[in-house]
């Protein structure tokens, strides 16, 4: 029961989800990874506050007639800096409040919005968002387009007043008729998730064509997703792709990742890895998670493009900073084993007990192997046993043999050869489900794993064990023991590396005599003689009588009618149902010896129920 250590499998490259939001996930066969970190919510997100810079304000600008501004392309809060002009500049915070408080009581729009935005942020007054909801309130109501899809926002999200998603419709779709390129990315997001309104992925593609038209990145991506999808409108990859170049062009990363998904796998286009590398790199320039990943798991492992594992390390790192769990794996593993990167054992450290902090299994199994294996700065058997545990009881398969070999070796608790043999079932049967594979270095455990399988309730299910062994005399006294003693293994299978004479199956066959409940013994490798085959058939053939009759005592009428002992049924199997099977009789002829010893047991029952009473 040796340690072995656990390697991942190469991951696969992640993609879109077929949904419009676009962020990239693992699909769901990805091996060997738990849990790996999300790029991006699971769902659009609205964009915020239209805002300004107030710094400087110049006379004209005061005194230009409210216009909306058409144009507004930040997804979060932005610092617009007005124009500048020839006419001075006011030159302190105080007297530009004062002169745009001024201006805004005289009905200007872009005084109260910038007023707004003032009060918002705390530039040059304290923060106050009643004052600035009231100000945008005022502008919009002028009109003003900003101020209007301010105020949406301010009423979707309940800042300086009460949510109502009503109103933030409402003014979304105003300031939407002015053009403002944001507010209808806003309204198809609230139609796409039903958010103050019933879902209505027809509105939703309407207003996201809409954003899309007036050259919203993000909104062209949706758009695009929309098409993919058929999300309120017929599936036309044509335009999918046509509009997902734009977003792309337009610096959308989300759409700059899809692009290289496509030409990485040829979706809709040809395969193309030079440009599904250009547009991951594309993506993974503007902190695109998952387009990091991808652009570093293709220089790591020479896809299209030589091998280069200091790129590669690079943007794993860069993702890993982000807190992708993977990618946080995969700089510890480079770490540790020089790759793209010198080998630094204390890095490599901290980013495992990073990613073993997010219950990742295999960072779990490796600090227990640093632990383990005793970097000098690190040996500690009683943490790498904690390690082992913790992923071994989420069912880390290495992390069980690490257990194993613990408490065979006692390193780190006390030696405890039974749940040393515990863990390496556990392993066992998480490999091959309820079947335990046995090789010749454990053949010496045998007798634990008897144990071990009657003793621990969750072996229950267990009903095979295939042995992988050589010809060798002393194995064979303790597969004849095992045979003799182990009344839950059904099916028993020997695989040997050479052919078994009779004289090593006669010890076997004997066992099989004692043994009522094994019902299928494969030997492979073996030369026997019919004699000894056919002794083999029809010990096993009794053996399948014997199982089918003991159903039958056990659903058996008289079993409920009468008050017949435990005692008395373990006779019964014993005397009658073995022991007639066993000397030659037929299956009829035991089965007629069962209904009338338990006619008898019955009556016995009656009679000394009488006696009592």
């Amino acid at each position: 029961m040796s340690l072995t250590s656990g390697a991942l499998q190469p991951p696969i490259p992640r993609q879109l989800p077929q949904d419009i939001n676009g962020s990239a996930v693992h699909p769901s066969g990805t091996p060997d990874v738990a849990n790996p970190s999300e790029s991006a919510q699971t769902e659009p997100v609205m964009f915020n506050l239209a805002a300004t810079n107030t710094s400087t304000l110049t006379t004209d600008e005061l005194n230009q007639p409210s216009t909306p501004i058409a144009e507004h392309s930040a997804p979060e809060k932005s610092d617009r800096s007005s124009s500048t002009s020839s006419a001075a500049t006011i030159t302190t915070k105080d007297d530009e409040i004062t002169s745009l408080k001024k201006a805004a009581e005289q009905g200007n729009a872009q005084a109260q919005y910038k007023l707004g935005v003032c009060y918002d942020n705390g530039d040059g007054v304290e923060i106050n968002k009643e004052q600035a909801f009231a100000y945008f309130h005022k502008a919009a109501e002028l009109g003003y387009a900003n101020a209007q899809f301010n105020v949406g926002v301010m009423y979707d999200e309940g800042e300086g007043v009460e949510v109502n998603k009503e109103e933030a419709i409402l003014w979304f779709q105003r300031a939407a008729e002015k053009g403002h390129v944001d507010a209808p990315f806003n309204l198809a997001v609230m139609y796409k998730l039903g958010d103050g309104v019933e879902v209505n992925k027809e509105k939703a593609f309407m207003w996201f064509r809409k954003a899309a038209e007036l050259g919203s990145a993000e909104g062209q991506f949706k758009l695009s997703m929309c098409y993919e999808n058929g999300d309120g409108v017929e599936v036309n990859k044509e335009k999918a792709l046509e509009w997902l170049h734009k977003a792309a062009k337009l610096d959308d990363s989300g759409a700059q990742f899809s692009l290289g998904i496509k030409y990485d796998y040829g979706e809709g286009v040809e395969v193309d890895k030079e440009k599904a590398i250009f547009w991951y790199e594309k993506a993974a320039r503007q902190d695109h998670l998952n387009g990091q990943f991808n652009l570093g798991l293709m220089y790591y492992e020479g896809v299209d493009v030589d091998v280069n594992k200091e790129k590669a390390f690079t943007w794993f790192y860069k993702a890993a900073e982000q807190g992708d769990l993977e990618s946080q794996y995969r700089v510890a593993k480079m770490y540790a084993k020089g790759e793209g990167v010198k080998v630094d054992k204390e890095k490599a450290f901290t980013w495992f007990y990073k990613v073993a902090g997010q219950d990742d299994l295999y960072s779990q199994f490796t600090l227990g192997a640093m632990y383990s294996e005793g970097d000098e700065f690190k040996e500690d058997k009683e943490k790498a046993l904690m390690r082992y545990r913790k992923a071994a009881e989420q069912g880390q398969v290495e992390a069980m043999n690490g257990l194993c070999e613990a408490y065979k070796e006692g390193q780190g608790v006390t030696k405890d050869l039974l749940l040393a043999t515990y863990w390496f079932i556990k392993s066992r049967i998480k490999l091959i489900k309820d079947v335990v594979t046995v090789e010749d270095k454990d053949i010496q455990w045998l007798e634990y794993f008897r144990i071990a399988l009657k003793n621990f309730t969750e072996f229950k299910n267990v009903h095979s064990i295939l042995l992988n062994i050589p010809v060798a005399v002393e194995n064979i006294p303790r597969i004849d023991a095992f045979i003799r003693s182990n009344s839950r293994i059904k099916i028993l299978t020997l695989n040997c590396d050479s052919d078994l004479s009779d004289e090593h199956v006669a010890p076997l066959v004997e066992a099989l005599k004692f043994n009522t409940h094994i019902t299928q013994l494969v030997i492979k490798g073996e030369k026997r003689s019919k004699a000894v085959a056919d002794q083999i058939e029809v010990l096993l053939t009794q053996n399948k009588d014997i199982a089918e009759l003991r159903r039958y005592v056990k659903d058996h009428p008289l079993i409920f009618t009468a008050d017949i002992p435990v005692d008395v049924v373990k006779i019964l199997d014993k005397q009658i149902i073995v022991s007639y099977l066993r000397s030659g009789q037929t299956k009829e002829a035991t089965r007629k010896a069962i209904d009338e010893f338990l006619m008898i047991a019955r009556t016995t029952a009656l009679a000394n129920d009488s006696k009592t009473s």
